[in-house]
């Protein structure tokens, strides 16, 4: 890199990766010394010695000696803690239960009272600042549905794009992450009451429906209870595509959509109507770009199966492959496009491999032409075995071999795919189907529909949908030699609702947020008991479903994730920060109040033990409770940094 390249790029990786992470530091940092203050004063209140006062573990990187307390920071910032004279958790017997400001010479109700500070104090940092956020005002994404996933609930409910989700169960919804917890923590067959807003010509409608949350795989991000809704996307670009461009103006970073050509565009969601209209046509997006309208010319829509490219194949997918298609990226008529690589984990087989997003698969190991169904079949019948792989870039042919891993329920290399739009040929024809019975066969390339050249799958769809309820005449070529056959078009067999229509070069959108949340002090307390209650219920909620079965361990947040989350926090503005500040501080009272030892609430247990035995238990068994809770929150520790960084590498 060259230094101005380098000096260019300094700013970028200050703000989009040091500062977030200092914050998070500094975050955490601060709500574990709100914590540890709780002991602190309620120490000094009982009249115990207190010798340190820690934030962070392990080795001391600063300390200061005021009176007969030491302050010391540690180089571990993922705790902290407050000794008092006569505690020691790794050695209960080492104590001075002789001296009257000692741990052990405290009555039981101060004991509780000082092991219960810690906790009250979180609460109560997360009522005051969750009170700061509502009276400066934060936006959150909005209750507004997006996509609505076919065979869901929430479609079998007749829920759409656009609609808003103003109550559930009674209670007012303030953002769609409400929405998201609801279902993911849901117990067995429990029942939500949606209380939707729906325009309709002009006109509000309400709409009262009910879903049962059931569970969704969703590939790599792994499988939770959903009501099979996504949030609504903005009109504003986040991150334009590079690809898919038709002349020179390229979309930028801001850029608002406000037409589709002379068609006025006011919703995100709105685009699934508008886009089918110009399968196989180039596509002119109006966008306002500093004031002015641009016009950027696209190439024609993407095209993808409902949902396909979302969910891995199921079980029944596998011994019945004709049964559906969303074990496929795309079909049209019973014929299978060829995958394009989209995104590759650089970490993964494929990455150490050399393939690259753009590359399109021609043959995987003995098969060729591999369509999304016969890849993921490979890929089980072969892990921790190379594979042979051919791909297409820039039209020539690369060779590289892959090894299959087994992740979760998944076998993978490491590949997010979707169909070869720009290549009509043919990976795999579903039996019994339209293509099939025209004689169809895998490998076939597309060259012609009704004696109109066809170079894309976009326009094979919108040639052979304009003849649905009749025959269509259908030219492909097998490698030298051209064919030209009749396929029937049943009715209805092409409706664009089977059909996810997109823009690859509008890339990332940003997310559709409300209007600043902002109100009185009286609202805002009201909001703030609100929010500290829900998220430490939803802390037991998590746990609870974890024993249930409901939720999965490996889903669990650790340090990593926690830092990762806390990160994106960061990136998106100080105010959204300070809320997820608010909110690690309202669960991590509850988890440092669960009864289990070496935690607070393990402590407090103890305590009221010793309070109905009359006198403490023997330092041996205190030494194995201490040593047994301590191993296993390490175990603990140690399972959700793996996950956290198996989740990193797979994303």
């Amino acid at each position: 890199m060259t230094n101005c390249a380098l000096g260019l790029a300094l700013p970028s990786m200050l703000t989009d990766n040091i500062w977030p992470l200092l914050q998070f530091l500094i975050g955490l940092g601060i709500v574990v010394i709100v914590h540890e203050f709780g002991h602190f004063m309620a120490a000094k209140w009982a009249g115990i010695k207190v010798e340190e006062f820690a934030v962070g573990f392990g080795k001391k990187l600063w300390g200061l000696q005021r009176g007969e307390t030491l302050y010391r920071i540690n180089a571990v910032p993922l705790g902290g803690y407050v000794k008092m004279l006569g505690q020691d958790d790794l050695n209960p017997g080492a104590s001075a239960p002789d001296d009257p400001r000692s741990w052990q010479a405290a009555p039981a109700r101060k004991k509780m009272v000082v092991l219960a500070a810690g906790v009250a104090m979180n609460i109560v940092f997360a009522l005051v600042v969750f009170v700061i956020v509502y009276l400066v005002g934060i936006r959150f994404q909005a209750p507004v549905i997006g996509q609505v996933l076919p065979g869901n609930p929430a479609a079998r409910a007749g829920l759409q794009p656009g609609d808003e989700i103003q109550a559930v169960n009674g209670k007012p919804i303030r953002k769609f992450a409400q929405i998201v917890m609801m279902a993911a923590l849901s117990g067995k067959d429990q029942q939500f009451d949606f209380q939707v807003a729906r325009k309709e010509n002009g006109q509000e409608k309400i709409l009262h429906v009910q879903l049962v949350p059931e569970k969704l795989d969703t590939g790599k991000q792994g499988s939770h209870y959903d009501f099979g809704i996504l949030a609504a996307s903005s009109l504003t670009i986040a991150k334009p595509d590079d690809t898919g461009y038709v002349g020179k103006e390229r979309f930028q970073k801001g850029d608002a959509i406000v037409a589709i050509d002379g068609t006025p565009v006011n919703a995100y969601w709105e685009l699934d109507g508008l886009l089918p209209k110009y399968a196989g046509q180039n596509v002119p997006v109006v966008v306002e770009r500093g004031g002015q309208r641009v016009t950027v010319e696209t190439s024609p829509p993407a095209l993808a199966n409902d949902a396909s490219d979302e969910l891995p194949p199921t079980s029944q997918a596998a011994t019945q492959p004709s049964d559906t298609r969303k074990q496929e990226m795309l079909t049209i008529l019973g014929m299978n496009s060829l995958m394009r690589i989209g995104s590759v984990s650089p970490k993964t087989t494929a990455g150490k491999a050399g393939l690259q997003p753009g590359d399109i698969i021609v043959r995987y190991g003995t098969t060729d032409y591999p369509s999304y169904f016969e890849l993921t079949q490979i890929n089980k019948q072969s892990v921790d075995k190379p594979v042979a792989i051919q791909v297409l870039r820039d039209g020539k042919p690369v060779d590289a071999t892959v090894t299959p891993q087994q992740v979760g329920e998944r076998s993978i290399i490491g590949i997010g795919p979707g169909p070869a739009q720009e290549l009509p040929i043919v990976a795999s024809v579903m039996p019994s189907s339209p293509a099939a019975d025209a004689g169809i066969v895998k490998g076939a390339q597309l060259v012609a529909v009704d004696g109109t050249a066809v170079s894309n799958w976009s326009k094979v769809y919108a040639l052979l949908a304009a003849k649905q309820g009749s025959q269509a005449k259908l030219t492909f070529k097998v490698k030298d030699s051209e064919t030209a056959v009749t396929v029937n078009v049943p009715k209805d067999s092409l409706s664009p609702h089977d059909y996810l229509f997109g823009l690859a070069a509008l890339g990332e959108m940003q997310p559709l947020l409300t209007a600043p949340v902002r109100g009185n002090p009286l609202k805002a307390i009201v909001w703030s008991v609100e929010d500290t209650r829900d998220w430490m219920l939803q802390s037991y909620q998590t746990l609870a479903r974890i024993f249930e079965g409901r939720v999965s361990a490996k889903e669990v947040a650790g340090p990593v994730g926690i830092g990762q989350i806390a990160i994106s926090f960061a990136r998106k503005s100080p105010i959204d920060f300070v809320n997820f500040m608010a909110m690690l501080s309202a669960m991590l009272a509850v988890m440092n109040f669960l009864p289990w030892p070496a935690l607070d609430g393990g402590h407090f247990v103890i305590v009221l033990i010793e309070k109905a035995r009359g006198k403490p238990l023997s330092t041996k068994l205190m030494t194995g409770i201490q040593m047994a809770g301590i191993m296993v929150l390490l175990g603990v520790f140690l399972m959700v940094t793996f996950n956290d960084i198996l989740r990193l590498i797979r994303s």
